[in-house]
């Protein structure tokens, strides 16, 4: 469900709409959307050990504002958000119940100097609190006896686990035109805070561009990106890690951008990413006071790459009498995952050593992406769209041994 404000009530272009309004404009929406998933799964009868039922329940709900205000050279977008994150799940005795709060923000200020340069600086911030109530059959040896001559009962554990989260980052960047250049150099410092874990991150970023023709430009472009990990991630052990750090990733791109005619437009770019500081699950073995040692469930370990090739073909809206618009995109990929340090054992990593032949497909590599959007004007404000996406799938290891009845 999505409302807007601020249309440009007849006017032909964005300038003459800011002349009618006095020399400033302000212009946005409303947006609000959410799923619920739900799967059940049961099994029982006369050829099973046991009953056994599995019950999952997934469901979120957003809230999204965009205000955006324009006078003369200078740009405001504000963009608040807030959300509801439920999760349910039971597997015979063991269940966990989580609930997530998210509040957010992102303002981004532009300012136009002169037609060769453009500065602009922002701030994003987002708060989340997340809370389980967590059931589970106790480990071996946690049994108690119910009463003299009964036989033993395992315990049933029961927990409530919370936690807070704040993630902000400070940016600013700029459009340099120097003749046919375009650069646009950025950077992005980073802040978070969960739980005892202080986090910082500094991302220096570069665009270029070269109008090499009317219609056709190159561009490439190059940086560091940091990503949080997940709040519950950062929970007290034995069910998280707080000492996790920011995920960081080198990104690039290289490509090129032709415009066919006034309607048709191709770009072809490659990219390549090498990733660092991932989290990955089961983490290092750690010593704790009094000489014990414990393995953390998660760990700053993984890394990865990635690299391909995108084709995308759009077609855009002629005049107002042309109805039709869309796109159509291939890209074909290779993702790879491994570990840096020492493979736990028992974890099932890429390799025996922790060097680069440690890797091995990551879990969501998909080598071929199709993908066709369109978009028809139905007239007085009504348009109707669609997508189609093709995907090959993920990598699977299927069961191949004798105790397998499913071959």
């Amino acid at each position: 469900l999505r409302v807007d404000f601020g249309a440009k009530r007849g006017a032909r272009s964005e300038e003459e709409a800011q002349a009618l309004a006095g020399g400033a404009r302000s212009t946005g929406y409303v947006m609000a959307f959410g799923s619920d998933d739900q799967l059940r799964l049961v099994t029982g009868g006369p050829e099973t050990e046991r009953d056994l039922t599995v019950d999952t329940h997934t469901l979120f709900h957003r809230i999204k504002g965009d205000w955006t205000y324009r006078k003369g050279a200078l740009t405001s977008v504000f963009t608040p958000y807030v959300g509801y994150d439920g999760t349910s799940f039971s597997f015979g005795a063991a269940k966990q119940d989580g609930v997530g709060y998210t509040v957010g923000a992102r303002e981004v200020l532009g300012l136009e100097l002169s037609s060769n340069l453009t500065v602009r600086t922002g701030l994003d911030l987002v708060y989340e609190h997340q809370s389980f109530d967590v059931e589970f059959p106790a480990p071996e040896n946690f049994e108690y006896v119910a009463f003299p001559g009964a036989g033993s009962v395992g315990e049933l554990l029961v927990e409530h686990i919370g936690l807070g989260s704040f993630d902000g980052a400070l940016f600013v960047e700029a459009d340099l035109k120097v003749g046919k250049f375009i650069f646009t150099p950025g950077v992005r410092a980073n802040y978070q805070r969960a739980g005892d874990a202080r986090n910082v991150a500094l991302d220096p970023r570069l665009w270029v561009a070269f109008n090499a023709t009317e219609r056709t430009q190159l561009k490439g472009s190059l940086g560091l990106y940091s990503q949080p990990g997940e709040t519950f991630r950062f929970i007290s052990l034995p069910y998280g890690n707080p000492d996790l750090a920011y995920q960081r990733a080198f990104q690039s791109s290289l490509g090129v951008d032709h415009r066919l005619s006034d309607v048709f437009n191709v770009d072809v770019t490659g990219f390549f990413n090498r990733r660092f500081s991932n989290i990955v699950s089961p983490g290092q073995l750690i010593s704790l006071p009094g000489g014990s040692v414990f393995q953390v469930p998660y760990s700053n370990d993984g890394i990865g790459r990635a690299l391909g090739v995108e084709v995308m073909v759009k077609k855009q809206r002629a005049s107002a009498t042309d109805k039709w618009s869309g796109w159509l995109s291939y890209t074909f990929s290779k993702s790879l995952d491994g570990r840096a340090g020492p493979i736990p054992e028992g974890s099932g990593g890429f390799g025996p050593t922790g060097d680069d032949t440690a890797y091995g497909l990551s879990p969501f590599d998909q080598t071929h992406i199709l993908t066709l959007v369109s978009t028809y004007v139905l007239g007085n404000g009504w348009e109707l769209g669609g997508r189609f996406r093709y995907t090959t799938g993920r990598p699977t290891t299927p069961l191949n041994h004798t105790f397998d009845q499913y071959q």
